[in-house]
């Protein structure tokens, strides 16, 4: 990671990770949980989700991911509802049900 990213991280919104190591340790958490949140990060009061699609090795085939306005993803909405969706979502694509 370190030849392939500028240091510091370019900044889009006072959300987004400066370093290096903020970075790696949440890719680490990202890898653990099975999905990835942006809270605005790159652009300020957008809200994304996104999971992976693997397929019947867990070999990564693909991705699913959805975005919308802060007002309507609300921390709440986004770890009751649209995590398991998507993950549902994701396991249903593997099962060649999509």
């Amino acid at each position: 990671m370190r030849g392939r990213l500028p240091d510091p991280l370019p900044k889009f919104t006072e959300k987004t990770l400066g370093d290096r190591q903020a970075l790696a340790q949440q890719l680490k958490k990202i890898s653990e949980v099975g999905y990835a949140l942006d809270l605005g990060e790159h652009v300020e009061d957008v809200r994304s989700v996104a999971v992976p699609v693997r397929d019947y090795t867990r070999s990564l085939v693909g991705s699913l991911a959805i975005a919308g306005p802060a007002y309507r993803l609300s921390h709440e909405r986004i770890d009751k509802e649209v995590v398991p969706l998507m993950l549902q979502a994701a396991a249903s694509c593997r099962a060649g049900s999509v």
